[in-house]
């Protein structure tokens, strides 16, 4: 029977598992505690948090709440669990741009949409832009056709005037 702090821990674990809408699992081994509490800071910024647990404990976790055996694979090792609360992406996309810069730091695979995805599915995932860049080109894109149809309208409106100019002028001479 498992102890007491050890049963509140994977409790804890299973509901901020449970409230993640992504999650990156990742090796810190090699990253010094500095770069390590950066990466918090702007996992931080993004909506999410960095936990670090023992690897059973988060296994137990993942299991209740219905992850994927794949998963429990990638749990070997020092390894950090990188949530998602808010934006799905942005935390990915953060962990790949600091990636750049830190050799050391992997991604050992993770869960999105409640799947797991690899390494290179993640890498994928960071590649799409974010939220606000894809509603603006949905907006741009609704927009247009409303500007070429307001334009339309605005040269019809200037026709009619030139005409009734040009009535008005005849008439006066």
């Amino acid at each position: 029977m498992p102890n007491l702090k050890n049963q509140q821990t994977v409790q804890k674990l299973a509901s901020k598992v449970s409230q993640a809408k992504s999650i990156l699992l990742s090796d810190f081994k090699g990253i010094p505690t500095k770069d390590l509490e950066q990466f918090r800071s702007l996992v931080k910024e993004n909506g999410g948090e960095v936990l670090v647990s023992k690897n059973t404990l988060l296994k137990i976790a993942l299991q209740e709440q219905g992850a994927d055996s794949q998963v429990n694979s990638q749990l070997t090792g020092q390894t950090i669990a990188v949530l998602a609360y808010q934006d799905p992406v942005a935390v990915i996309k953060a962990f790949f741009d600091l990636r750049k810069t830190k050799e050391n730091l992997k991604a050992k695979g993770g869960i999105f949409e409640n799947k797991f995805v690899s390494e290179k599915q993640l890498q994928e995932i960071s590649e799409i832009p974010s939220r606000p860049v894809l509603l603006g080109r949905l907006l741009g894109s609704m927009k247009s056709p409303l500007n070429g149809f307001v334009g339309t309208l605005n040269q019809s409106k200037a026709k009619i005037v030139y005409a009734i100019k040009a009535v008005a002028d005849q008439k006066a001479n």
